[in-house]
């Protein structure tokens, strides 16, 4: 069978065997294009009713992800050590690799062919455990599966610091976010803080992506692709000419709740900052000092019947096209340097605390989302190298935090984010031409 892909979810439809004609989507756990016989029938729905039954439970665990760009690789809080199973293959079936404790492993081996240790993640010293792999050809008792999930899941779990650790303990709570930081605050010993940190609070909204295999209709937000501008707007240029990435468009209509932003119309993204080479991640930035024209945000209150799709210019970096939803949140300051916190003068104590608290809530907002890139629209940026002074010196409002997104292929460095701010006087009357931008990565 020639190489294929899978039209649902994009992965590669693994051949059965070299002669045939059919083949398997391991994410999606489907057959294709085959004419077995009796036999190998039997085989398969048993494989595929095992495979569906694999990753419901996997997703079910508490703070368990599924890792976007390795589909078949399911974790802890998108933790790459804290992988639990992983989809993998052995000649046409496919094979679960867990983590399994040595006796247990013994002791299947000895009654299933469907248990063996693997060959291919073969390590030593693992204090009594090592990774197995699980032939999934329908033979294995699917409640015997699910126990060796939950005791490989267990042993990921036992390998976090303590912070995930606890971060697992409140998401199993299910709290709502007032009562979630409450409960972070009196852990970590900062309940009379309270008022003030809520003070400094922000209305936010989270943007999930999700990858647009079909396309997004005209004037809907989106991440990537190709912008839908105003008849008669060109596509933005540097000062030099050469044509600005193109970034985001956001309508604002859709957003879930009011906020300083105008309720309706359109913003676009505009930046040296997506200027990518296919060998570098990091932004190839211009030579010379940042100034406004490195990024152009601009608004319209243009309705979607007066956009147009337009073209791109050659030699513009584009990137892959994912569709927005927007989710109301509170957004707390994520370090302590910003103006609201910064006046209370803590202490060195207080703000390692501090950062604890909203570490932790961030990382469990997020997993109730299945942990999805953290876009922001409004509330507080997420430094990752550095606190941007000018930020608490111009009072500036984060406008948009655009992050590393595999659904629209973006990446910013290792993981990083694109920052944009705005003066709030300049938000209250929607004047955009002032945007300062920066980039940061892990």
């Amino acid at each position: 069978m020639p190489t294929s892909l899978c039209r649902a979810c994009g992965a590669t439809i693994q051949a059965l065997t070299s002669e045939s004609t059919g083949g398997f989507c391991f994410p999606c756990a489907k057959w294709f294009q085959s004419a077995p016989d009796e036999a190998e029938t039997i085989t398969r729905e048993g494989t595929t009713k095992q495979l569906a039954a694999f990753r419901q439970h996997c997703l079910g665990k508490v703070g368990a992800t599924r890792d976007p760009l390795e589909a078949n690789d399911y974790r802890i809080l998108a933790e790459f050590l804290g992988s639990f199973a992983s989809l993998v293959g052995r000649g046409r079936l496919p094979v679960v690799l867990l983590r399994c404790k040595d006796h247990t492993r013994e002791q299947l081996q000895a009654s299933t062919h469907a248990v063996r240790l693997s060959d291919r993640m073969h390590w030593s010293n693992l204090d009594g455990w090592n990774w197995t792999e699980v032939l999934l050809d329908g033979s294995l008792d699917e409640a015997l599966l699910r126990d060796l999930i939950d005791d490989s899941y267990e042993l990921a779990r036992e390998s976090l610091d303590d912070e995930k650790k606890l971060c697992l303990e409140l998401l199993a709570k299910e709290l709502p976010p007032e009562e979630l930081l409450d409960e972070l605050l009196k852990k970590f010993g900062l309940s009379r803080r309270r008022d003030q940190i809520l003070a400094a609070a922000r209305s936010a909204f989270l943007a999930c992506s999700s990858a647009a295999d079909d396309g997004v209709p005209i004037g809907i937000s989106k991440l990537g692709g190709l912008p839908d501008l105003p008849v008669g707007v060109d596509w933005p240029t540097y000062e030099d000419g050469r044509p600005l990435a193109f970034l985001s468009q956001l309508n604002l209509s859709e957003l879930p709740a009011d906020s300083e932003l105008p309720g309706s119309g359109m913003l676009w993204f505009f930046s040296v900052f997506g200027w990518q080479t296919e060998d570098e991640a990091d932004p190839q930035l211009p030579g010379k000092k940042y100034d406004n024209s490195w990024t152009k945000v601009f608004y319209s209150e243009a309705t979607s019947e007066e956009l147009k799709r337009i073209s791109p210019p050659s030699d513009v970096t584009l990137y892959g096209e994912a569709r927005l939803e927007f989710f109301s949140m509170t957004c707390l300051p994520a370090i302590a340097n910003e103006q609201p916190l910064a006046k209370l003068k803590w202490n060195s104590e207080t703000k390692a605390k501090y950062g604890m608290v909203v570490s932790n809530y961030n990382m469990a907002c997020l997993q109730r989302r299945a942990n999805p890139a953290r876009n922001l629209v409004l509330g507080y940026a997420d430094f990752l190298e550095r606190f941007v002074r000018k930020v608490a010196k111009d009072d500036l409002q984060l406008l948009f935090q655009l992050a590393s997104d595999p659904n629209a292929k973006m990446s910013w460095g290792d993981d990083g984010y694109i920052y944009f701010w705005i003066a709030k006087k300049d938000l209250a009357v929607a004047n955009f031409s002032q945007i300062l931008t920066d980039y940061q990565c892990a």
